[in-house]
């Protein structure tokens, strides 16, 4: 198991290099790319944050950036052949999701791995797959969100909360009207809802 310090130092490295990886992959694929891309799915339920999108020679593909293994040294029995869509799982369902929102075909996941170095993988949409994805995410929002009903069970696993890093003592500061515009917010929010 990984330490809460070793899980923030991976995390650290992973967006440290990030951006390089979009762009070995881009270069690799010969794709000018944006990086960075916001979209929210047209029936508003789901959002997506891309690492990048392509914008040529296609349009309808992402890349998704990632490194495993570096602070453990142990990640490689998750990735397949180079090439492939032999990602781990919730790297897939990751990619569905994005393609889902952003009506993508592929989306192609650059990636340093411990003991493998920089591979390209490439996962295509699994329209069956979607499907599922947007069916939770739907049953979700409106048996949870919609009626502010939490699910049961929703404390996170020991494997998450050993993921948040704590600092005792750190203490942060908020600007002097915080809590006058939070309590405005809830008035507003509760005049409006009619109570």
């Amino acid at each position: 198991l990984l330490e809460s310090g070793a899980s923030s130092e991976a995390a650290a490295i992973g967006n440290m290099i990030e951006e390089p990886l979009l762009d070995w992959g881009a270069a690799e694929l010969g794709y000018k790319i944006a990086k960075n891309v916001s979209i929210v799915h047209p029936e508003g339920i789901l959002a997506a944050n891309l690492d990048a999108k392509a914008l040529a020679p296609v349009d309808n593909e992402g890349l998704e950036a990632k490194t495993s293994g570096i602070v453990s040294g142990r990640a490689f029995e998750e990735w397949g052949d180079q090439g492939t869509d032999q990602v781990p799982d919730r790297v897939t369902v990751q990619c569905q999701e994005q393609m889902l929102v952003a009506n993508m075909k592929v989306v192609w996941v650059p990636a340093l791995i411990a003991g493998m170095g920089r591979r390209l993988y490439k996962v295509e949409r699994d329209d069956e797959l979607i499907a599922i994805i947007k069916q939770r995410a739907y049953e979700f929002w409106m048996n949870h969100v919609v009626p502010r009903i939490p699910p049961e069970n929703c404390r996170p696993s020991l494997e998450v909360v050993k993921r948040l890093m704590r600092e005792p003592s750190k203490t942060i500061n908020l600007p002097a009207n915080y809590w006058s515009d939070l309590k405005e917010a809830k008035d507003a929010v509760k005049q409006a809802e009619g109570k």
